[in-house]
């Protein structure tokens, strides 16, 4: 879904082939789907999306949240450097050509410290707040590599908490399937595990850490493109229409959940 998402910019491509699959794991006899999941729907929801599609700019939001869920899954740290340095549109080329040497260094040692100062008396002030997590990841984990808060590149690379929580999800539904359950966890359980682990403050333990971090921005970046566009509508619209179009906006994103969801299931069940 993310990949559709950050590709196509539309949530069409991604809707259409959760409807070629539910049709698909019919004809296996599996119901993975819920029954209002129809074309009939789906169709009338993405003709009201491309109406309002251009004036949101939601082309332009459907790429980025993309990328975001991505990022949100496996961490910005995962960017190769060329990416993360083209996303710094606050500084020039000299300046990125410093930040990119900076990046190449997995932690900061005592004889950075001079390019480290240099940097945050001109740079760091220009920089997305991408980027300041992934310098002061580098610096922090050179002044204290044993603190516990810290998390090392490579058990960063495992992925965020969603990740984790997506991971632990898996395994506790093939559980049930083996034991022959019924599904311990639904939709909206695991909706809201995961809103729950980005919106609240975790444990101490858990709340520095950058795989936490990571996967907060991410969401709230979705969140805040999202609820920016509503306010806008309501501001700009006569109640009525602007109640129409957000419950477009709602509506699109539920679906989105509902296709993934509902696919994941699918697939288990035909596997067992």
């Amino acid at each position: 879904m993310a990949r559709s998402l950050e590709a196509e910019g539309s949530p069409a491509p991604f809707l259409e082939s959760a409807l070629r699959e539910k049709k698909r794991l019919k004809g296996k006899g599996i119901q993975s789907f819920p029954v209002n999941f129809t074309e009939e729907r789906v169709s009338k929801v993405l003709a009201s999306w491309k109406g309002i599609e251009g004036p949101l700019k939601l082309r332009e939001f459907t790429k980025a949240s993309g990328r975001d869920i991505r990022y949100g899954i496996q961490g910005h740290w995962q960017k190769t450097i060329p990416e993360l340095v083209a996303d710094e549109a606050g500084l020039n080329a000299v300046e990125k050509k410093r930040y990119e040497t900076l990046l190449r260094k997995e932690k900061f040692q005592r004889e950075d410290f001079p390019i480290m100062e240099a940097f945050y008396s001109k740079e760091w002030d220009k920089l997305t707040q991408q980027g300041r997590d992934q310098v002061s990841r580098r610096l922090e984990l050179g002044i204290v590599e044993t603190d516990r808060q810290l998390e090392p590149p490579e058990k960063l690379k495992k992925g965020t908490l969603f990740a984790e929580t997506l991971r632990q999800y898996d395994e506790r539904m093939r559980e049930d399937f083996r034991a022959g359950k019924a599904f311990s966890l639904k939709a909206n359980d695991l909706k809201l595990i995961l809103v729950r682990g980005a919106t609240q403050e975790r444990p101490k333990e858990g709340g520095k850490t950058w795989y936490y971090q990571d996967t907060k921005n991410c969401y709230q970046r979705i969140h805040g493109g999202l609820e920016a566009r509503k306010t806008k509508v309501v501001e700009l619209m006569p109640s009525d229409a602007a109640q129409k179009v957000n419950a477009t906006l709602d509506e699109v994103v539920e679906l989105l959940f509902v296709a993934a969801h509902s696919e994941f299931i699918g697939r288990l069940q035909e596997r067992k």
